[in-house]
């Protein structure tokens, strides 16, 4: 999806919105490090000034030496707040990401606790995009997740919670915005008629 040419100054205009709203963006390809890095440079999911610390690009083979054990997060020198791409992800490293990512707590400094997880913090909310059947194990993994009505695999849509009418990543920004503001009126309503039913359930005590 990010490797047309032809939507790139869409894509990198979608991903910045993303990352004004707060949410942090990250690639899992196939495809070998250096197609990585330049997908993620070109679309601003990888800064240019973070594209040579230690553990924003990493390979699907770190990422399982961390997820089982074989190398801790600190010792690896992997930092949620600057991972941006894993390349060479399998279908398994895939889904392992967004369960490692999903005990990342957003809120809290890498220097109090290791990376930011901790049992008793809350934890991140990870969503994925996908649309071909090596997806669907990461895409079932999230917490909510996208997929595409245009050339996405039968599998892929299958296992989405929504899936995007259209190939264009902006429909995801649609989406949250969308989404934030449902919400925000809900608030808003509920905090309308919580006194009102207090009142009523009051009076038919009495």
């Amino acid at each position: 999806m990010l490797d047309d040419e032809s939507q790139m100054e869409k894509y990198v205009d979608a991903i910045k919105q993303l990352k004004l709203m707060g949410i942090k963006v990250i690639l899992a390809t196939g495809v070998k490090d250096e197609v990585a890095r330049k997908i993620a440079l070109r679309t601003g999911i990888l800064a240019e000034k973070h594209q040579n610390i230690c553990g924003a690009l990493i390979h699907g083979k770190d990422l399982k030496k961390i997820y089982f054990g074989a190398d801790s997060a600190q010792s690896f020198q992997i930092t949620p707040e600057y991972l941006s791409v894993v390349c060479r992800a399998s279908l398994d490293d895939r889904a392992m990401l967004v369960d490692y990512l999903s005990r990342f707590n957003p809120g809290r400094s890498s220097t109090n606790s290791p990376y930011g997880f901790g049992s008793d913090t809350p934890r991140a909310i990870v969503a994925a995009l996908g649309s071909g059947d090596n997806d669907v194990k990461m895409l079932k993994k999230a917490k909510v997740s996208f997929s595409t009505n245009l050339q996405a695999h039968h599998d892929a849509k299958e296992a989405a919670d929504i899936i995007l009418m259209t190939n264009q990543l902006e429909d995801v920004v649609i989406c949250v915005a969308m989404g934030r503001e449902y919400k925000d009126h809900f608030m808003k309503l509920i905090m309308l008629q919580l006194p009102c039913s207090v009142t009523a359930v009051a009076l038919i005590i009495a």
